[in-house]
């Protein structure tokens, strides 16, 4: 009888054995990566005869990872290391802004750095950005930030604009290619608001 039993034993070692060889073995699901695309309406006002240096975004820590962040719960929030975006969110909305301003054409240039001697600076800060999962009927994506407009050309820069922002938009459903879907929708109707004032603040006469 003990020798069957450790027979036994020794079958079903190199069977569990054999299952996590398998496990090991088995390649990981791969990250997918991904950017932001905000496209801007296909009405154009006149071309501001100034230059804007778009200034980095700062996002909150809670959310600067590149990892998406899922809200599950009213205090619960997950992150998905799967899906991911290609650089920090920080970085990835800079991009975004950039290509968006320049499309739209509301400035004569839209610059990354000092180094063109830009007029204007913009200024963000991010305080929310995640996917909201907490109905899973109805998965929504949400934005919320602060825009600051600062004139360069005195001696000191003085602040033209200071612009809060809050957004929130559906998802077709709770894929990573939906809720990145709806950031760019979210993103090119946020940016259109941005795009309003900041024309409102330079082309008025005071700022000139």
């Amino acid at each position: 009888m003990k020798s069957l039993g450790a027979v036994a034993l020794v079958f079903a070692s190199a069977l569990a054995l054999g299952c996590v060889g398998a496990a090991l073995e088995r390649p990981a699901p791969p990250q997918i990566r991904f950017l932001l695309a905000a496209t801007p309406s296909a009405s154009h006002e006149a071309t501001l005869p100034a230059s804007l240096w778009v200034d980095r975004v700062r996002v909150s820590p809670m959310f600067s990872g590149t990892s998406f962040v899922y809200r599950t719960g009213d205090s619960i929030y997950g992150s998905d290391f799967l899906h991911e975006f290609f650089a920090p969110p920080g970085d990835v909305l800079r991009e975004a802004m950039i290509e968006w301003l320049r499309a739209s054409e509301s400035f004569a240039s839209v610059e990354r750095s000092l180094d063109s001697d830009p007029e204007y600076r913009l200024e963000s800060d991010v305080d929310r950005f995640y996917a909201d999962l907490r109905d899973p009927s109805e998965p929504r994506v949400v934005l919320e930030g602060r825009f600051r407009l600062l004139d360069l050309r005195g001696v000191r820069p003085a602040r033209r604009l200071d612009l809060p922002l809050a957004e929130q938009e559906p998802a077709a459903d709770r894929s990573p290619q939906a809720l990145v879907a709806a950031w760019n929708r979210l993103l090119s109707r946020m940016l259109e608001r941005l795009d309003r004032e900041l024309r409102s603040v330079v082309a008025s006469p005071s700022s000139r």
